[in-house]
Parts: structure tokens; sequence; C-alpha cells
């Protein structure tokens, strides 16, 4: 592929570039910026859009692309709110970029297509979650109007630290965990088993959600409230 003078990588190419592994697949388009007034037509499976005033390319390797902060930035201004929100979460917990750095960004970025997203998202990302699934787990609670719960909560009871749990309400002692594939694989069920029965033993409650429950997030929503009313019934009886 040969760019035109001044041309480089943004979005999800960028992002590649900067180290953050997965966060795009074969499907999605290469994204190019290109200086203002320049024609190009590179042909599909090429996303080409022009840069706006005021950003620099920077060079990674042998390549020109959007700097850490704007390729996050770039990323989080397309495509519906909850994937944007979990692009910048991954890309955070890649190290790619630090959470309070876009929110900054996004405030002084101009007035342009997807710059109210932009800023909407910066807000909704937490910057920790572990996988995509996490994130679209949290967003599901929030929308619900349940009370938000603490990410990647670390429960200790005893002997020390039991484990994270993907969310806590801790007042309440209850885990959220979404169970993924990787808990087909033996030792990590075995590791988790025993998680479980010290958490349990601790005075905590597990609710495990699935992807085939997050498909129904009105039932979800309600099952957590029930959870929550349980609990917060034998707090107040004690």
């Amino acid at each position: 592929m040969v760019f035109p003078e001044g041309a480089g990588f943004t979005g999800r190419s960028a992002a590649t570039l900067w180290g953050v592994d997965d966060i795009a697949d074969p499907t999605d388009p290469v994204e190019v910026l290109v200086p203002a007034g320049t024609r190009w037509n590179p042909g599909p499976g090429i996303r080409v859009r022009s840069l706006r005033g005021g950003l620099q390319l920077v060079r990674r390797g042998r390549w020109l692309c959007t700097d850490r902060v704007d390729t996050a930035v770039d990323m989080i201004r397309w495509g519906g709110t909850d994937e944007a929100v979990v692009l910048l979460d991954r890309s955070c917990v890649a190290g790619m970029v630090r959470l309070d750095d876009v929110r900054t960004a996004v405030l002084d970025l101009p007035r342009c297509q997807g710059s109210a997203q932009a800023r909407r998202v910066a807000e909704l990302a937490d910057g920790i979650a572990e996988s995509p699934p996490e994130t679209r787990l949290r967003l599901l609670l929030q929308r619900a109007g349940l009370p938000s719960p603490v990410a990647q909560f670390r429960v200790f009871d005893a002997q020390g630290l039991i484990g994270r749990v993907d969310f806590a309400y801790p007042d309440l002692k209850i885990a959220i965990e979404y169970d993924g594939l990787w808990h087909a694989e033996r030792q990590a069920f075995l590791s988790d088993r025993g998680r479980l029965n010290r958490l349990v033993a601790a005075g905590w409650v597990v609710l495990h959600v699935t992807l085939a429950e997050m498909r129904h997030p009105e039932r979800l929503a309600a099952r957590v409230r029930a959870m929550r009313a349980q609990r917060l019934g034998m707090v107040n009886t004690r």
C-alpha cells in the first residue's frame, strides 16, 4: 500500500501499532487519515478521512499514526456507544493510554462529528475492565438504574487475599462474576472452585453471569435487584 504524502493510521489501526492486541479483526477496515484536500481512492477495505485542524501525526516504527491519546479519542467518536466504551477500556488496560488523559482530551475536542459521543464514552469508561463482556455487563447494570458496583474488587478473609471479583457490592457482600469460555479450562475451574468456597465461607454470595443471560438484560437486572433486596434485608435484621 502506498500512502499519499503526510497520511497515517488512526483508530483501531493505530491502536494496533501502539500494541493493543486483538482490538481489530480481519473484517475491520484499515483506518487512514490524509491531509485536508488530498484525493486518494485506495479501494475496498480502507476507510479514509481527512486530518482535522491541529491534529499531528507521530512516527511509530516505519509508519505515521495518531498519538496514543488522539488514537483513543478517534476510536470512541464512531460506532455504537457501548462498543466505543469497550474499545476505550481495552486501550487503557493494555497500557496504551490513561483514562484521565482521554477525559481531558475530549473536553478540548472542537465540535465535530462524534465529539459529543466521545465525551459521553470517556465518562462511561472505567479503564479497568479485563474483558469486553465485563464492560458490557457494567453498562447493562448502569442502564437498569442499579447502583454502580465496584469493579475488580479485592476480597480478603482471615487467610489473606481470596482474589479479585469482577464486580462487588461490598456492603452487601455480593460478588458478580462474568463466566467466560476460560472457565472451561481445568486449572482455572479448580482455582475458581477453591476461591468460591472461601468467598462463601467469608459470607459472600456470588452471582455468575453468562453471555446468554446478558441477552436478556431485564431479567438479569431483576435478579440483581432481588439479590440486593435479600441481602439488604439480612443486613437490616442483624
